[in-house]
């Protein structure tokens, strides 16, 4: 299995514990009563991938989509999460800031923005608007004002753009890799990219686990993977899951056009070799 060509330095978490303390797997949304209102931005409907369940309500990741025809909705949002990422699937949208002179940031599909805390902003949203949506929250008493995911000196949102030119190799010689800005925006306490495949390799990516935990939503194509102890499931286009530290696993099977997007807690970018301790069946 190809190594990554530059290690990085492990990042813990202001806290004892992972984040991710479980394992969950959600399937792609099949029909409109699963969605539900958002409280605070009645033009939208949010689908749950589950990740709030395994990590006692820090990690909340989400899809949302426009509720009826999508009327802009010209209230303004402080972002007070320890982190708050969005990568857009369809359509467009557009933020504008409260601060004087800073200019509405454009995306398209395939772009994300992470929003630092405190910054104040509203959006507005083209009708067929949809979106991931990741927001990492400390419980109210924590310790995140002592060690916070964003460095309080970052007050500029962090853009990435959908890109050929931007998929490099990384990790595994199957995949390419874009980062999103993760690693940049939270000193390496979070990593993300983007994993599009660059050959399909006979028996996938072969048994293996991460020292931290993993959460990834595919945005295309398919795999089949083998989490030690469970049944195989697919990823499918908006399927979710969270992955907890050292879950040995196997994407054994994928299409040519598949596409996850996947984060790390803590941002270590590393994979360690394992068999799993339960035979898969055959």
């Amino acid at each position: 299995m190809p190594q990554s060509s530059q290690m990085m330095t492990e990042k813990r978490f202001p806290t004892e514990r992972t984040l991710v303390e479980g394992f969950t797997f959600v399937d792609a949304p099949s029909s409109d009563s699963q969605w539900l209102p958002v409280a605070d931005r009645p033009n939208l409907l949010s689908y749950d991938l589950g990740s709030l369940d395994v990590s006692e309500g820090k990690v909340n990741t989400r899809l949302l989509t426009v509720r009826g025809r999508g009327e802009p909705d010209h209230r303004w949002l402080t972002q007070s999460a320890q982190f708050h990422f969005t990568y857009v699937f369809e359509g467009q949208v557009t933020f504008e800031f409260s601060a004087e002179g800073e200019a509405a940031l454009r995306l398209n599909k395939g772009d994300s923005i992470i929003i630092p805390p405190g910054k104040v902003y509203r959006e507005e949203f083209s009708h067929d608007y949809r979106c991931l949506e990741l927001v990492v929250q400390w419980p109210e008493g924590g310790d995140s004002a002592a060690s916070p995911l964003i460095d309080p000196s970052r007050t500029k949102p962090l853009v990435n753009r959908e890109s050929k030119d931007a998929y490099i190799p990384g990790l595994r010689g199957c995949f390419l890799y874009r980062e999103v800005g993760a690693m940049e925006a939270t000193n390496n306490k979070v990593s993300g990219h983007i994993v599009r495949v660059a050959e399909v390799p006979e028996g996938g990516t072969g048994w293996h686990c991460h020292r931290g935990a993993r959460i990834g939503v595919g945005i295309q194509g398919w795999a089949e993977v083998v989490f030690d102890g469970h049944e195989p499931m697919l990823i499918v286009r908006e399927s979710g899951n969270a992955v907890p530290p050292l879950l040995v696993h196997n994407a054994h099977r994928f299409s040519e056009d598949y596409m996850l997007i996947e984060f790390g807690f803590p941002g270590v970018v590393e994979s360690i070799r394992r068999e799993p301790s339960v035979s898969p069946a055959a």
